[in-house]
């Protein structure tokens, strides 16, 4: 179990996947991650890509973001995402979307939505280290990016990626445990 660290669902347990499947984002992590964009959340459109439990996405919420968008396609995950937004008390607004398609394909439904996000955070299986490239691609090709926007990138520690991805650049990266954060903006 993780749970909610801070705002309107403080300490509120959430469930994850068993098994290997997934690697949830721990609550240290997930405390650095939030700390690191803590001026920009209240208010901000969150997309979680990869959302596993939809811990980050709900933590994004709980902190007043404005809207948050979750993508996950894993059919057990996408249950334990469910599960974990009817579980929050009082009930979630109707600021959450769950996408349940796979990333390249939701990310071109929020294109033709029309929509823009301020934080975006992707964390795939570590071990699916194409997905960061493609996300970032995509992600750029369909426009998702609101002005000085942020891209923050959970990943094993032993990954490097590339300091710039088409018109963002890294400005920042934390090491935690195994882990690693990466944040980009738009340059």
């Amino acid at each position: 179990m993780v749970r909610v660290i801070a705002g309107k669902f403080k300490h509120q347990r959430l469930a994850t996947l068993k098994g290997l499947e997934t690697r949830p984002t721990s609550d240290r992590l997930k405390e650095t991650l939030f700390n690191l964009v803590r001026e920009e959340v209240e208010e901000s459109y969150f997309l979680d890509c990869f959302s596993g439990s939809g811990s980050v996405g709900i933590e994004a919420l709980s902190r007043g973001a404005r809207g948050v968008t979750l993508i996950e396609c894993a059919p057990r995950a996408v249950q334990v995402i469910q599960r974990n937004l009817k579980s929050l008390s009082p009930a979630p607004p109707d600021r959450v979307a769950l996408l349940t398609h796979p990333t390249q394909v939701s990310l071109r439904i929020l294109q033709r939505r029309g929509l823009k996000f301020d934080i975006v955070f992707i964390d795939p299986p570590y071990d699916a280290v194409q997905h960061y490239p493609q996300a970032l691609k995509q992600i750029h090709r369909c426009q998702l990016l609101a002005p000085r926007a942020c891209v923050i990138l959970e990943h094993s520690k032993r990954l490097t990626l590339e300091p710039r991805y088409h018109d963002m650049s890294r400005v920042r990266r934390v090491l935690h445990g195994d882990s690693q954060l990466s944040l980009y903006r738009e340059t």
